[in-house]
């Protein structure tokens, strides 16, 4: 039709007709797909989330919360992604062609666009990376993982770690051989920007609205964050939902009812929530869970500098009693399963527990420390009682025999400060570990940039360096098992307790079976019916 209209092909009256018939035809089988305007009301999802204002901070340089992931994974594609059988597969990256000793990486982009129709280059890939090596990401630091990056000090510096070599290529260039490169490449942190974008400091909700390069973008109705399907996306298909709108209460009563009417498709749940919420919901046609047991792991923190923890063998004390005692609550059961290590039971590492109590067999429970007489505090962040299991701060003084008080009053700042400063006795917090990869489950916590446990000898980090120069899966297998035996004697990380993030659907209304919960809920692979 376009090629009538520029070519100026006139018709005769009665084809005039028959075209304005056409043309008008073809727009309004458009305008379903065009800004969500005309969305038919079944591609249309309405899903529980806290929705951001347009104010809102939402940057992959500054992620918090769970909540910012859902939203940015659906926003930015990435170089690779994780599929459903844990294994790394190409996304914007057509190919990727490693070197002998691992450092480094050539990775080849396929033809892609922005929702504005602008093409992705090999530039904003880049800028994207140096951007977040700048400004720094959650999950690790980036000035240290690539060749020169103490250096840069702009997007525009050149560094020898992330260089453009043709149109559509790069070269991505490591201090060392780095096992979880790829790893770090389908990271939400590492999602790729627009020009409009990357030049900026801080993004907002604002700068999601005009152009992204994932398969939505951001639109706000009524001060609230929704999302319009983006048809130029590579992961763009006519049958996932084509507009989403956010929503979220804390009054379960309201909430229950809106779950039993079928106006919420699919949300993501607190532990507290769904446990409050269970028999109410459980026997709803449609209503539906999925994920697993084991998503995060709840671990208590001993900080060796702190006076009552100061001694290894005080730690090593508190081990074996929560290991020989602790139980997850007989009505948590569903969604919570007791933990004996730190690594997730389907990681790459994960050790038979009876390996655990080996390293421990010697330690003495019956007598208390003295260093633990006048009990301890354990410090977390609010908000964080609705992850942490019902009556734990009771059921530890049971099992410790001393008095266990847990705050939960801090907000992130301060949490940060404290994880600084080194001032307290004890912290909790739960952690989502969905990867299941050591990756995840030892560089984030002993490699990244404000680590939640310390390594109080030093020991795992030297460990782990040794672990990324071994090629052969005998080899690395014997040095993760030395890993968790340092973390086991050292035992400043008290594993309590596997937990899941209850997701339901409403298997009425759309399609799941392709969503994996790696890092966020993929909303893309929903399938509408």
């Amino acid at each position: 039709m376009v090629s009538f209209l520029k070519d100026k092909v006139y018709f005769k009256s009665y084809k005039r007709v028959l075209f304005f018939v056409v043309v008008t035809t073809t727009v309004l089988l458009s305008l379903p797909l065009m800004e969500g305007k005309f969305v038919k009301k079944n591609m249309e999802i309405s899903v529980l989330l806290t929705p951001f204002n347009v104010d809102s901070t939402l940057d992959p340089s500054f992620l918090r919360y769970t909540t910012e992931y859902h939203y940015l994974q659906s926003l930015m594609i990435n170089l690779v992604e994780i599929d459903g059988k844990e294994n790394y597969k190409n996304q914007l990256a057509e190919s990727i062609e490693k070197s002998s000793d691992g450092s480094e990486f050539r990775i080849k982009i396929k033809e892609a666009y922005f929702s504005n129709g602008d093409r992705i280059t090999i530039e904003d890939v880049v800028k994207s990376i140096k951007r977040a090596i700048i400004l720094g990401t959650p999950h690790f630091k980036g000035a240290d993982v690539f060749r020169d990056a103490d250096k840069l000090k702009s997007i525009d510096d050149e560094i020898a770690g992330v260089q453009v070599v043709s149109k559509s290529e790069l070269i991505l260039r490591f201090n060392h051989s780095t096992k979880e490169a790829l790893y770090y490449l389908q990271l939400t942190d590492l999602g790729i920007l627009h020009s409009s974008q990357y030049k900026k400091d801080r993004l907002q909700v604002k700068d999601w609205t005009e152009v992204t390069s994932g398969p939505y973008r951001a639109k706000i109705e009524d001060g609230k964050m929704a999302f319009v399907a983006n048809q130029a996306a590579l992961n763009y298909s006519e049958d996932m939902p084509q507009k989403i709108f956010f929503q979220s209460t804390s009054d379960i009563e309201e909430l229950s009812k809106k779950i039993q009417a079928g106006d919420l498709h699919l949300g993501e749940l607190r532990p507290m929530v769904y446990l409050k919420l269970q028999e109410k919901v459980k026997n709803i046609d449609g209503f539906k869970l999925f994920g697993s047991k084991n998503d995060g792991i709840t671990a208590l923190s001993l900080n060796a500098k702190s006076k009552v923890f100061k001694n290894e063998s005080t730690r090593r004390w508190v081990l074996k009693r929560v290991l020989d005692s602790y139980e997850v609550p007989e009505s948590t059961k569903g969604i919570s399963e007791k933990a004996y290590q730190f690594f997730l039971p389907q990681a790459k590492g994960y050790v038979a527990n009876a390996k655990i109590y080996e390293l421990l067999e010697n330690v003495d429970t019956q007598k208390v420390p003295d260093e633990l007489k006048d009990g301890f505090s354990i410090e977390t962040v609010t908000g964080m009682e609705n992850y942490l299991l019902p009556g734990l701060e009771r059921s530890l003084s049971d099992i410790l025999g001393v008095n266990v008080s847990l705050k939960a009053d801090m907000n992130g700042a301060e949490y940060e400060n404290v994880l600084k400063t080194q001032k307290h006795e004890a912290l909790t917090i739960t952690i989502s570990m969905s990867y299941k990869v050591l990756g995840e489950t030892l560089n984030f916590q002993y490699l990244n940039e404000t680590p939640f446990f310390q390594d109080p000898t030093g020991r795992v980090k030297e460990l782990l360096k040794k672990y990324q120069s071994l090629d052969e899966p005998d080899q690395e297998s014997l040095v993760i098992k030395d890993i968790l035996k340092q973390m086991t004697l050292d035992a400043e990380c008290i594993p309590l307790y596997y937990v899941s993030m209850p997701t339901f659907f409403r298997s009425d209304k759309i399609e799941v079976s392709d969503i994996y919960l790696d890092e966020a809920i993929q909303f893309w692979r929903i399938r509408v019916k």
